[in-house]
């Protein structure tokens, strides 16, 4: 990955006041250990105070000079103890690992959880240029810490360097394993200042919380030095382990196809041949905008998914078939490759195809019903119905008809009805008809307020799954809270999402979003009701409207949900008349059974009646004292 590039080109020629470039490392305390033999090649040592023994308090500071600049050392907390050093075996040199001093001894912050929940560090480097830009790098490990030891550090006026994480059992093998690299800018004093706190997650190999911030080394430079003349800043070059004495510019250090120079100018990282971790090289993504080919795919080298379609640059070639989410066909610098207004990553998890503008998803298909509220103007999302609002005009009820079926909002409580389009500021991406007007509940404030959506022609009895959708980008600044019920078969509507709460700065980016979805039961005569009120108890001024609704749909009816039989009448001479709840369309088996032991087929695809549908059995033999029944929906 590239790391954060805070670097100005048009700076690198403008000479430095005081030229930096100090290496610290820190050794333990005592004569034998601040030795030469236990300080790092290049570096120079520094110990916590040396007068005093065992763990500092916070109150102690650690100070040395090193020509025109000082480092100074504090810890954390409120206790006695705060930070402390230690001297390890020497951790062995490595294959590209060389700097075995530096990682044998550090210094730590000791972590305690009334003291010192914080268990961190502060570094003051003194004596640099005020306003001035500088690359700092940062060494922390410890091979006697395992487990997940966590910190997070930053630095003034620059960037933070979260969840570092380390684990002591893991020997290093290069030089770069156990880094923190941070950029900074120099206060108005010439005083550059970083923090590092333990991160709560920092355990210890038997999960229990414990230490997380060490410190081996420290190097501060000039960030935009450049000793070479190669166009790279040296602080740049040592960040990425490039030689700042040498004029490198034309070397391809990771062999991406683009050279030192050109990662610098792009901001990708001249060590990592994939800096977006897209699986296209840098050199290829030569961030153009348009598709040419596999080596000049036009996309941008630090970013995953150029076009923000949902599928990484590398999986997108529009020179091939698409075959599903491993090689969609698609074109990485088009967000809707076939332009149907679905984006590439939406029509692959549908699926439905990226490369043909006649094939979309249909996110109503299959359902029973699927309603699109509207503003006074229609902007329907495809595939469903519409139901037109009042705009600003306020209605204590709007209704429509779709075939059998009828759906009626109305509003409820000291409300009324009103709709807005917010256009494209409803984001919402493919699904912006969906998302971008609704209906509400205005002034929907006090308790008990909201709207009632009654859908009627449904099947009797029956369970449907229900998906609402409830967003609007307006109401950003406070949430609003809404409760749902819905219809429990025969009895009271129940609870069905305790608590919604809008909020209108989540942009939704697919059906997936913003969004509530509940299985409800209908009543013996085939209604639905949905019950949208304002939560309970909310009473903020700033949310007196509570209740929403983009759109609905009621899914297919579930079908093991029970038929119920509404009568038994004998016929004479001979015979009975079954009736049951049935929905217009379906069809049903019927068997019997003498015992109930075993069962028989009576009669198959019976058609279901809109309401209640009746079939008369008359192969019961003479004298037949009992014949049980059962009904079954057809597939």
């Amino acid at each position: 990955m590239s790391l954060p590039r805070t670097l100005a080109l048009s700076l690198l020629a403008a000479a430095p006041l005081h030229a930096v470039d100090l290496k610290i490392d820190f050794n333990q305390r005592s004569t034998a250990n601040n030795t030469p033999a236990n300080t790092e090649g290049g570096f120079l040592p520094m110990t916590i105070n040396p007068a005093l023994t065992g763990a500092l308090g916070p109150a102690v500071i650690t100070s040395a000079t090193f020509g025109s600049q000082s480092v100074t050392i504090s810890g954390t907390g409120s206790g006695t103890t705060s930070y402390d050093d230690r001297k390890r075996t020497l951790p062995l040199n490595n294959g590209d690992f060389t700097q075995q001093a530096l990682l044998q001894d550090f210094i730590f912050a000791l972590f305690n959880t009334n003291t010192n929940p914080d268990g961190g560090l502060n570094i003051t480097i003194a004596g640099l240029d005020p306003d001035k830009e500088y690359a700092v790098t940062l060494w922390s490990y410890d091979q006697s810490s395992g487990g997940t030891r966590v910190s997070d550090w930053s630095i003034t006026g620059g960037g933070t360097a979260e969840d570092y994480t380390f684990d002591g059992r893991v020997a290093p093998t290069t030089n770069s394993q156990y880094q923190i690299n941070l950029e900074g800018r120099a206060d108005a004093t010439g005083k550059l200042t970083i923090t590092a706190r333990r991160d709560p997650t920092s355990k210890d190999t038997a999960n229990v919380n414990q230490h997380g911030v060490f410190l081996n080394g420290l190097w501060i430079r000039d960030l935009f030095r450049d000793a070479d003349a190669d166009g790279m800043p040296d602080g740049w070059e040592s960040t990425y382990g490039l030689n700042p004495a040498v004029n490198d510019a034309a070397l391809d250090a990771d062999s991406d196809l683009l050279p030192n120079l050109a990662e610098f100018t792009a901001g990708t990282n001249p060590k990592d041949p994939d800096s977006d971790d897209d699986s296209l090289q840098d050199g290829t993504e030569t961030n153009s905008g348009s598709w040419l080919s596999t080596s000049n795919t036009g996309t941008n080298p630090l970013k995953l998914d150029s076009d923000g379609d949902g599928l990484p640059d590398g999986s997108e070639n529009p020179d091939l078939p698409s075959t599903g989410p491993a090689q969609p066909g698609t074109d990485p610098t088009k967000y809707d490759s076939d332009g149907d207004n679905f984006g590439d990553g939406t029509e692959i998890s549908w699926p439905t195809s990226p490369r043909d503008p006649l094939v979309f998803p249909n996110p109503a298909a299959g359902s029973t019903l699927a309603v699109d509220v509207e503003d006074i103007a229609p902007f329907i999302q495809p595939g469903f119905e519409s139901l037109s609002g009042t705009g600003t005009a306020a209605a204590t009820e709007v209704s429509a008809v779709f075939g059998s079926r009828t759906v009626t909002v109305t509003a409820v409580g000291s409300t009324t009805l009103q709709s807005r389009d917010r256009a494209g500021a409803a984001g919402g991406n493919d699904f912006n008809p969906l998302f971008r007007d609704f209906i509400f509940a205005n002034t929907s404030a006090d308790d008990g307020d909201g709207m009632d959506i009654t859908i009627t022609g449904l099947a009797p009895l029956t369970s449907y799954p229900v998906t609402l959708w409830i967003w609007d980008p307006t109401s950003a600044t406070t949430a609003r809270r809404s409760t749902w019920l819905a219809s429990d078969g025969p009895n009271p509507p129940i609870v069905k999402v305790p608590v919604y709460s809008l909020e209108g700065l989540t942009t939704p980016n697919s059906l997936a979003d913003r969004r509530v979805q509940f299985t409800a039961v209908t009543d013996p005569s085939g209604t639905l009701v949905i019950q949208g009120r304002k939560e309970t108890g909310y009473n903020v001024a700033a949310a007196n409207v509570n209740v929403f609704l983009n759109a609905l749909i009621i899914g297919a009816p579930i079908n093991d949900a029970p038929i119920v039989i509404t009568g038994l009448t004998p016929v004479t001479p001979a015979g009975l008349t079954l009736t049951w709840l049935s929905e217009q369309g379906s069809r049903y088996h019927i068997d019997f059974s003498p015992d109930l032991s075993s069962w028989l087929p009576a009669a198959s695809s019976v058609e279901g009646l809109p309401g209640s549908t009746s079939w008369t059995d008359s192969s019961a033999p003479a004298g037949t004292r009992q014949r049980f029944y059962r009904i079954r929906r057809a597939p």
